[in-house]
């Protein structure tokens, strides 16, 4: 029996059975409890925490910035954030101050809290502890694409972060900072700053 065919019918559904899967869909209570639940999220996560981040003058905040306990978010003038960023404040008393003429690009993820770990027996997702610590960007700064900054870390004025770096300690002023997994970088970009 090797190489035996499989035949596979496939019958479309009418016009008539899709409409009704449709209507059932739009008129189900698990799609009115999913949509009241994205809209509340939107709402609160989007706009409300747009609406009260300090910033200062002349800030462009692209669509889709996510901005969590606002109030702990102090953003310097001439700052651009670009689209799908998340900046979170800390749980507590962790603050996020990025200074004036910083520019963060698309999908950068800024956290002044992380989980803190209590013991090995419980599960992780039952450990609801966090560490709060400041995340303080200087001016002139940018934060390339897809990076992410964790709790505690400070960058000085006139660093660059390259895309898709995570940085995890302080970063000297005027340098650009390399993970220690890269090896391999083009030494013309570094000639006006230093490796660290």
């Amino acid at each position: 029996m090797p190489n035996k065919k499989i035949e596979v019918i496939y019958k479309a559904p009418s016009k008539k059975d899709l409409v009704f899967q449709v209507l059932k869909t739009l008129f189900s209570v698990t799609y009115f409890k999913r949509i009241t639940y994205t809209f509340a999220y939107d709402l609160l996560n989007y706009h409300y925490g747009y609406m009260n981040i300090n910033k200062g003058k002349n800030v462009s905040i692209r669509p889709r910035v996510m901005f969590r306990h606002p109030e702990r978010i102090f953003i310097g003038n001439n700052v651009r954030i670009n689209t799908g960023c998340k900046i979170w404040g800390g749980k507590v008393k962790g603050i996020v101050k990025i200074g004036d003429n910083s520019k963060i690009s698309p999908n950068v993820f800024i956290l002044a809290f992380n989980h803190k770990i209590l013991t090995e027996e419980n599960a992780i997702i039952n450990q609801t502890e966090y560490v709060d610590a400041d995340v303080i960007i200087g001016k002139n700064v940018w934060i390339a694409a897809y990076s992410i900054i964790l709790p505690g870390c400070n960058i000085g004025d006139g660093a660059i972060i390259p895309a898709g770096s995570v940085v995890t300690k302080d970063v000297p002023e005027n340098s650009i900072y390399l993970a220690p997994s890269s090896r391999l970088i083009n030494k013309n970009l570094l000639w006006p700053s230093k490796k660290i």
